[in-house]
């Protein structure tokens, strides 16, 4: 039999174990080591599973994700998601269809600074939902946007998936977060320009609130988001201008973000177990997946199905177009089952070779991947981020579904912007 043969009785193996809902890092793990076994024997599988192992888990560079995983729960634990959407409220909600921009600035910001797409949804669920339904807007347009702009966490930096990504794939961390900069705004202009016209068609939907914030109320509710946007644009900054490692600026925003919250006064020592306890919990569960895809991706290497993979896309001599357009579907597919961590742990060992092989640009396939991604977790049949949203807020999945559809037509036109124009994704990195 041919390593390549047992590549793909590896991969078989995987999708049996996944299906019989064993933990994803076990049964990559799982799959990898009889892999190994089937090409290199039983004791040389065996010693290659705590090489491995050790190796990669004790790698430097695995140290920026607690970093920021640190940053985003300490967030979590406190008021700033609620204060975030009062400011945008005072701001933007006296406009027609203003309170749907807050939700959707308010959730990026929410979701980039903790990294978590779920958390926005919590948050903006329990804060915005009731105040757009107190202004009568219609739930299709409350809920859709709420569950659209909430994968933008893991677009907007600091995000753990693009830290996955740049680990798996050896690119720059600092690199990746800076690339997803411009797309992040432009998904955001494009939701925005979606509510304008959903609105302008159909002004019931989101009516405009009657009464104005002063000015000097505005300006005032920017001192309670100031320190935490000034945090986020100072890491930034500090990556992009090279005076701080990701892993550095990861530190530099867990102890900014428990500082702030110290001294706001909504940090105790209750909240700040529980933000170490949650830490640790879900790096747990990363590095149990990340040592799974470790030892699977050894097992494929040796196998040789990654690159025969990516020798028969070339030789097959298939327009770059049409294998781009595969990888989407797939995505948008495997985006409807699973989240980001096992997504991106399954499919790029496999898919970065072929990609790479056919010329394409890390930076850019990393940030195309993450917004399709997004697109996956809010379409049918089974979007996960409107099952989490429709069950925290218990609205009825069917009109949720309903709400996303004008926002999944503008997340579209952000994949075909960022197609025809990959330059959005590398300009930023490209300079830095």
């Amino acid at each position: 039999m041919s390593n390549v043969m047992i590549g793909v009785i590896v991969l078989v193996i995987l999708f049996i174990l996944l299906f019989s809902r064993m933990w994803v890092g076990l049964a990559m793990a799982l799959a990898g080591f009889i892999g190994l076994v089937m090409i290199r024997g039983f004791d040389q599988a065996f010693a290659a599973l705590f090489t491995t192992s050790f190796n990669n888990i004790c790698d430097y560079s695995l140290s920026v994700m607690p970093m920021f995983v640190l940053m985003g729960c300490i967030i979590s634990e406190t008021n700033i998601g609620g204060d975030l959407y009062g400011t945008m409220h005072k701001w933007l909600g006296h406009r027609r269809g203003g309170l749907s921009y807050a939700t959707v600035l308010a959730t990026g910001l929410l979701g980039a600074i903790t990294g978590s797409q779920l958390t926005g949804a919590i948050v903006m669920s329990k804060i915005a939902l009731p105040e757009m339904e107190k202004q009568n807007y219609k739930d299709t347009l409350s809920c859709g946007c709420i569950a659209a702009a909430s994968p933008l966490g893991i677009l907007i930096p600091p995000s753990t998936a693009f830290i996955l990504y740049g680990l798996l794939t050896e690119q720059s961390i600092g690199k990746l977060f800076i690339s997803g900069l411009v797309p992040g705004a432009i998904t955001i202009i494009c939701f925005f320009v979606t509510i304008w016209i959903i609105c302008k068609k159909n002004p019931e939907l989101g009516p405009a609130s009657e009464t104005k914030a002063p000015f000097a109320e505005k300006v005032k509710a920017l001192k309670n988001v100031l320190p935490i946007i000034i945090l986020f644009i100072l890491v930034m900054v500090g990556i992009y201008l090279g005076w701080v490692t990701a892993t550095e600026a990861g530190a530099f925003g867990a102890f900014g973000a428990l500082i702030i919250t110290i001294v706001t006064k909504q940090m105790n020592k209750e909240r700040f177990l529980r933000s170490l306890k949650e830490t640790t919990n879900l790096m747990g569960m990363i590095m149990l997946q990340m040592l799974g895809t470790y030892i699977l991706s050894t097992a494929l290497t040796y196998s040789g199905l990654p690159a025969a993979l990516g020798r028969m896309v070339v030789n097959m001599g298939l327009p770059q177009g049409v294998v781009i357009v595969a990888i989407i579907i797939l995505y948008l597919v495997l985006g409807c089952f699973l989240p980001e961590f096992p997504m991106i742990m399954l499919t790029v060992p496999i898919l970065y070779p072929i990609v790479t092989a056919l010329g394409f640009d890390p930076i850019w396939f990393g940030v195309l991947i993450i917004v399709v991604m997004s697109i996956g977790m809010m379409t049918p049949p089974v979007g996960m981020i409107v099952f989490a949203l429709a069950g925290i807020a218990k609205k009825p999945v069917g009109m949720i579904f309903r709400g996303v559809i004008p926002f999944v037509i503008a997340e579209v036109v952000v994949v075909v912007i960022l197609c025809v124009f990959p330059q959005i994704a590398t300009w930023l990195p490209g300079i830095m």
